[in-house]
C-alpha cells in the first residue's frame, strides 16, 4: 500500500496533477501526513485526444489505421486530436524545473507514468527501459535524490 511505503518519509507538501485519480491519491497522502496539497494541470499525463480513456486494444479495434501510423511515427506524431510529445515534455519539464527551483520544502509529486518517465529520462538521464521499469505499476514510488541529501518523492497515480 502506498501510504505504508512512504510512512517514514519526511514530506512537507504534495503537488499533483489536477486529474481526479492523482488528486485523490494526493489527498490521501496529504491527509495521512497532515500537510497541504496543490494541483497543477502541467503535471497531467499526455493528452491522447480521440483515444483518451481507451485501452490499446480498443484503439486498435476502432482506429486501426491511425494506430498503425502512430506506432510507426511515435514520438513524432500525436494521437488524433492529442498532444504532441514535444509539447507534453516541455510542459512537464517547465513545471518540474519550477518546483525544483522554488520549493524549499521536501515534496512529493503525484502524477502519471508518462510524466514521471519524462522527468527520469530528461532530468536524471535514466534510460527508457529503466524509466518504464520504475513506473510500471500504479502507485509506483520513485525517489529522486537532490542536493544536500534531500529526496523528493514521485507517486504514479
Amino acid at each position: 500500500m502506498l501510504l505504508e511505503q512512504i510512512a517514514d518519509e519526511e514530506i512537507e507538501v504534495v503537488y499533483s496533477s489536477d486529474l481526479r485519480r492523482a488528486r485523490e491519491t494526493a489527498a490521501a497522502l496529504a491527509t495521512a501526513k497532515g500537510i497541504a496539497t496543490h494541483s497543477l494541470p502541467e503535471l497531467r499525463e499526455i493528452g491522447f485526444g480521440e483515444w483518451e480513456g481507451l485501452s490499446w486494444a480498443a484503439v486498435e479495434e476502432r482506429h486501426a489505421e491511425d494506430a498503425r501510423r502512430w506506432l510507426a511515427a511515435y514520438p513524432a506524431m500525436p494521437a488524433p486530436g492529442g498532444e504532441a510529445v514535444a509539447e507534453f515534455e516541455a510542459r512537464v519539464l517547465a513545471a518540474t524545473e519550477t518546483l525544483l527551483q522554488t520549493e524549499a520544502r521536501r515534496f512529493a509529486v503525484v502524477s502519471h507514468a508518462g510524466v514521471m518517465r519524462v522527468v527520469l529520462r530528461r532530468l536524471y538521464g535514466l534510460a527508457e527501459d529503466e524509466c518504464f521499469a520504475r513506473t510500471q505499476n500504479y502507485c509506483s514510488v520513485v525517489r529522486v535524490p537532490l542536493a544536500a541529501g534531500v529526496v523528493h518523492q514521485g507517486v504514479q497515480a
